[in-house]
Order: C-alpha cells, then sequence, then structure tokens
C-alpha cells in the first residue's frame, strides 16, 4: 500500500467552494469569460452545472442554467433557474438582450412588438422616411438622365441641321412609313 487516500469527487468539488456568504464563491479555476469549470476526470465541467446536478437533480437537454444573482463564479444550486436559451440571452446583457429591451428608435420613435422576416424590430417612421427619400432620389436621378438624353439629342440635331445647311451632309430621303418603323 502506497498510503494514498482516494477522495471522492464530490469532496473534491466542495473543497473548492466558499459557502460563506449568499452566493457559493468558486475558488478554483475559471474559464476566461469568467465561469467556474471543475475537472471531476480528464474533461472540464462548467461548476455550476455539476453543483446542481448534486444538489437538484439532472438538466433537461432543451434548457439551461441562468444565474439569478449575475455572478458567473457562483455555484449555489439555488441562484440557478432552468430556463431556455433563449430566455437566458434575452436576460443578459449582450446585443440581443439590449436590443429585445429597446421600446424606441433613435429618433424616439416607437418601435414595433412584431419582427419582419429577419427578426428584426425595424421602425416603420424611419423606414417610410427613407423610403421616400431614396424615391425622391431616384426620381431626381431618372429625370436628370431624361434631360441628359435630350440635350444630347438637340446638340446633334443642331449639328446635323448645320452640316445640312453648310452642304456637308445630303438632304434626308423619304424612306417612307412602313420602313420608319425599324429606324
Amino acid at each position: 500500500m502506497s498510503g494514498k487516500r482516494t477522495i471522492s469527487i464530490e469532496d473534491r468539488f466542495w473543497k473548492k467552494v466558499d459557502k460563506s456568504g449568499d452566493c457559493w464563491e468558486w475558488k478554483a479555476s475559471r474559464h476566461r469569460n469568467g465561469y467556474a469549470q471543475f475537472h471531476p476526470d480528464k474533461n472540464s465541467v462548467l461548476a455550476h452545472r455539476f453543483a446542481y446536478r448534486l444538489l437538484i437533480g439532472e438538466i433537461p437537454e432543451e434548457l439551461t442554467l441562468d444565474h439569478l444573482c449575475r455572478n458567473r463564479a457562483c455555484v449555489n444550486p439555488y441562484h440557478l433557474e432552468l430556463v431556455t436559451q433563449k430566455e437566458n440571452t434575452l436576460r443578459g446583457t449582450g446585443f440581443a438582450a439590449v436590443n429585445n429591451h429597446k421600446t424606441h428608435c433613435p429618433r424616439g420613435h416607437i418601435l414595433p412588438e412584431n419582427r419582419n422576416k429577419y427578426g428584426q424590430r425595424i421602425c416603420r417612421t424611419c423606414q417610410n422616411a427613407h423610403q421616400r427619400e431614396y424615391n425622391k432620389k431616384m426620381t431626381r436621378e431618372k429625370k436628370d438622365a431624361i434631360n441628359a438624353a435630350r440635350r444630347i439629342r438637340r446638340a446633334l440635331q443642331k449639328r446635323e441641321s448645320k452640316s445640312r445647311e453648310s452642304g456637308l451632309l445630303p438632304a434626308p430621303k423619304d424612306i417612307g412609313p412602313a420602313r420608319a418603323s425599324w429606324l
């Protein structure tokens, strides 16, 4: 016998927990995002999930645990709630949660509750104003293009008539209505 005692996984786990406060702080390794990590064997697991399984029970596959205390190092299973991934995301502080909690657009208009086919809530007032400006711009550009074409046509007609008057070009022949359709 080597004299080495084996310690249970549960005992190893609880030795790394400080239960002195309301949150049970994990005192061992943490992932770079702040979540507590535990290594019961060669693989690492999230410590709050391990504690939940020990004291409460299994975690359904379609659900995740949300830290109600917002402390990622807390392993107190009574500070955790089973929720869907969507609910957990919307309770957080990321972009999805921040945008979901917005009630007004940057210009102060009320955002609709329903979303478009891309899952976005778009301010209809701002979108309509943008569309009107775009239509005005396109109409202006179209009118400018038509006017430019007319100016070019007039200039060509003037040049052609001057050339005919000076005798550089022959006078146009009457080609008749049947042949004129393909010109």
